[in-house]
């Protein structure tokens, strides 16, 4: 049975989900859409959950199960709108394919929608979010849920706008700007900035008028990652530098530690590199080869990774040799298969494909 820790849970799904619309979520809706999806795995559909642990990460703990399963029910039935590229429209999904509860057991079993699931499971070309479920469990506003995982989307960019027009429609709302103001922003970016992994700032954009005052056009939105403490950041760089040949890259400073939390929590990052010191046994130079140690400590079949830099693949080109193969209509579940189960063939594969020019 699937047990959800509010602490130790991570969110993973496309950017796609983080500029999607969900018209008539409500608060609890959002925090246990974004709790479940905190438990999903790649190929695995089904989960059998204890409707308690929920219940305690979405403020019901006091609610009676029978609650807890209105709730479920009525989130089974929201429509999720997502941008499609191809047909320049939103498209309508759905979370679920079916429920079953359990009320004398108080568990619930759920099955994911088999068209939504490849937003949280299918990130072969690298356009995803990552953050602790605990982030947005702190939240009390749905508006300051929904932005901060549009930051989370745009948190590489370090800036972003939205006009008035794009807010409205992000939110599904009819604001003026000085009602946006009163209702989104200046609530949300205080929750944010206080209780989250981000720290947020807003800067209005005027358009001039020929007579009166000028107007609000948009909003430019700055994103920062909050910084590690300094203790953090120096246990994390000591703890990698026990390798000899990690330290003599120079490759880990307060910077890349940065980067590297972009991809992975601490908790991930503190395993993957307890990984690395015993594994790396030569001379490397690229912060990509480092990349892909800690990534191989987090999957059941471990990577190989007693090469030079130059012998293995960086995760940006795996994914770009992926993207590639998709755009040329061949089936990749071969390949995922052999990741999963031949990860050294894998590599040598996606080695050959890209000497044929495969990128």
């Amino acid at each position: 049975m699937e047990i959800l820790d509010k602490v130790e849970r991570v969110v993973t799904h496309k950017n796609d989900l983080s500029f999607a619309k969900f018209e008539k979520f409500e608060l609890r809706e959002i925090k246990l859409l974004l709790s479940l999806i905190s438990a999903v795995e790649p190929e695995k559909q089904s989960y059998l959950f204890d409707g308690r642990d929920i219940k305690n990460i979405i403020g019901m703990k006091q609610h009676s199960f029978q609650e807890f399963s209105t709730l479920i029910r009525r989130l089974g039935k929201r429509e999720i709108l997502i941008w499609s590229k191809e047909k320049e429209k939103f498209r309508i999904y759905y979370m679920f394919s079916w429920l079953e509860f359990d009320l004398e057991k108080k568990t619930i079993e759920v099955t994911y929608n088999s068209e939504f699931l490849p937003f949280l499971v299918d990130f072969t070309n690298g356009n995803f979010c990552k953050y602790y479920l605990s982030n947005v469990e702190k939240l009390n506003r749905k508006y300051s849920i929904l932005l901060y995982i549009r930051s989370q989307a745009e948190l590489f960019k370090k800036k972003y706008y939205l006009s008035v027009e794009e807010i409205n429609d992000l939110f599904c709302v009819n604001y003026t700007p000085d009602k946006m103001d009163i209702k989104i922003f200046i609530p949300a970016i205080k929750e944010i900035n206080e209780l989250t992994d981000l720290k947020i700032n807003i800067e209005k954009k005027y358009t001039s008028q020929k007579l009166g005052r000028s107007k609000v056009e948009g909003y430019t939105i700055t994103v920062l990652r909050k910084k590690l403490k300094t203790e953090e950041g120096t246990r994390l760089i000591n703890l990698g530098n026990q390798n000899r040949y990690i330290k003599e890259s120079g490759i880990l400073n307060e910077e890349t530690i940065l980067i590297l939390l972009k991809e992975f929590n601490v908790r991930e990052l503190e395993k993957g590199l307890n990984y690395a010191v015993n594994r790396i046994k030569k001379k490397f130079k690229a912060l990509s080869y480092l990349k892909r140690a800690i990534s191989s400590s987090l999957k059941s079949s471990d990577l190989k990774i007693e090469n030079t830099d130059e012998e293995i693949l960086s995760l940006e080109e795996e994914n770009r040799i992926m993207e590639a193969l998709k755009n040329r209509k061949i089936d990749i579940s071969i390949y995922k298969m052999m990741k999963k189960n031949q990860p050294d063939l894998y590599i040598k594969t996606l080695k050959n494909i890209k000497l044929l020019g495969g990128k």
